[in-house]
């Protein structure tokens, strides 16, 4: 009997160490779950005639919402999906509406330039914060409260393309630029500021063959090209066409595909673009970072520190406010001189910065340099 017992007791005992782990261990998967989830969403193109930007774009943001999960991580869930849009308004609005109304988004960055400027309204109404990481401009100022440009002041390109050709004395200028909203923003900021006579010209994403156009502008004193890297293939035709007379162009001149497309073209082109500072702290930590995730560096470095400093700034927000839209909509717009990978960051009073201007640069050889 007594043997009985004890074999009883020991039974007894085991089965309920048993319990009492599998107790801790629901109680620890409860505590996770009580743990608050917040989502980012991310749209941009990652495939397409456009995906170098948006690939250089979300390679910051990646680097920042990496720390950010470092930094947050034991108090809160992060979630970040990405949505390829090839730079199409509409698929950008499509992405949009699956991230908020499946992934329940409570965070969106947009670098699609005229999906922003669609969705402001829907972002206000939805309760969600609505960044493009990319572009900042008068156009982008003011749509909503919950809307906010941290980028390129895109205004700043055709500006410094304007007083490049004034100070070269230009008198006729031919323009071709790509049917997108970005594009005219610029071409009319360089209108506006140029002193010589302009003469347009347009094309889509999907026209390959410039040379009936080109030929329009023969006698012209120079070109400014206004596209992305297929405008590589333009600067290639109007050589063999014997053009000889200066193009200019824009960040999107700095790409690797675009020289691929000029097919070896490209030295002493002149176009407007930004570079890093070395004694900017930041910028020298996203250089590090980067170089540690993808084993090389930056091809398209714009477009990777706006990213990253887009997504520093919401960041920002989201350590502060969490989930609450109205206070993370107040945070960022108190942004005032951010340390940024771009230098300081001030959000304006429109929901816009200002901070990032383009300045002209050229090849020489494999070189970039900004011309002083």
């Amino acid at each position: 009997m007594n043997r009985r017992r004890v074999m009883l007791f020991v039974l007894l005992l085991l089965a309920g160490m048993g319990c009492s782990r599998l107790n801790t261990q629901d109680i620890k998967e409860d505590s996770s779950q009580e743990k608050e989830t917040i989502t980012v969403g991310y749209i941009g193109p990652q495939s397409g005639d456009s995906a170098i930007i948006g690939e250089a774009n979300v390679a910051g943001v990646k680097i920042a919402f990496q720390k950010l999960q470092e930094d947050l991580g034991k108090d809160l869930n992060l979630k970040l999906i990405i949505e390829d849009d090839q730079f199409d308004e509409r698929q950008s609005i499509s992405a949009y509406q699956k991230l908020v109304n499946i992934d329940h988004a409570d965070y969106i960055l947009d670098a699609t330039y005229g999906a922003v400027l669609s969705l402001a309204g829907q972002a206000q109404n939805d309760g969600v914060l609505l960044i493009n990481p990319l572009d900042s401009s008068e156009e982008l100022s003011n749509l909503s409260e919950n809307t906010f440009s941290i980028g390129i002041y895109d205004e700043s390109i055709g500006l410094s393309i304007a007083d490049y050709l004034n100070n070269q004395g230009a008198k006729n200028i031919g323009v071709l630029a790509l049917y997108d909203p970005f594009t005219d923003l610029v071409k009319g900021a360089f209108k506006e500021r140029v002193h010589a006579s302009v003469e347009e010209e347009g094309y889509t994403i999907n026209d390959s063959d410039f040379r009936t156009t080109l030929l329009k502008f023969k006698q012209k004193d120079a070109i400014v090209l206004l596209g992305w890297e297929e405008s590589g293939r333009i600067v290639k035709q109007a050589r063999e066409l014997g053009f000889t007379q200066e193009i200019i162009g824009i960040d999107t001149f700095a790409s690797e595909d675009f020289r691929k497309n000029t097919q070896g073209s490209y030295n002493g082109l002149k176009f407007a673009f930004w570079q890093g500072a070395s004694e900017n702290a930041e910028y020298t930590k996203l250089l590090d970072a980067y170089q540690k995730t993808y084993g090389k560096d930056p091809e398209n470095i714009l477009f990777t520190a706006t990213g990253y400093d887009a997504m520093r700034v919401m960041g920002q927000a989201i350590k502060e406010c969490g989930k609450d839209t109205a206070c993370a909509r107040k945070n960022i717009q108190e942004t005032k001189n951010f340390p940024g990978a771009t230098g300081l960051i001030t959000v304006d009073h429109d929901n816009v910065t200002r901070s990032i201007q383009e300045t002209i640069h050229y090849y020489d050889g494999e070189q970039i340099r900004e011309l002083k």
